[in-house]
């Protein structure tokens, strides 16, 4: 499978990946708890414009089995909203309000861009 693949072609790239400080004192618990907010809130935008663009997959195809692939999808991204909505809480974020950094804006507005102009066909 696709995902097989891919995964066996980036273990070195995945074992950085949970190598680097901010994944480990995440991990650990011992992250700073400025940036543990800022993770959240920023994951958090992230999720939510994710779930965006599977709903515009779902919109956008014709193929039954593909709109219940992209429903089924975007129970992913609203489990792990209801997780930070609730770190929000605690924390005090305003996740209606979460400006994104430059990274989470670059990537998002990527994921948009290709939802709104590529058919899931075309992918």
């Amino acid at each position: 499978m696709l995902h097989e693949k891919l995964w066996s072609a980036n273990l070195d790239l995945a074992a950085s990946c949970l190598r680097h400080p901010f994944v480990v004192a995440l991990r650990r618990g011992t992250l700073e708890a400025a940036l543990f907010s800022g993770y959240v809130a920023q994951d958090a935008f992230f999720l939510r414009t994710f779930l965006k663009a599977y709903a515009l997959a779902l919109a956008r195809t014709n193929d039954a089995a593909a709109e219940c692939d992209f429903h089924a999808l975007m129970g992913g991204p609203l489990e792990e909203l209801e997780l930070h909505r609730a770190y929000a809480a605690e924390l005090g974020i305003n996740l209606e309000h979460v400006i994104p950094n430059r990274a989470c804006e670059a990537y998002t507005d990527f994921l948009l861009h290709t939802a709104w102009h590529t058919s899931p066909s075309d992918t």
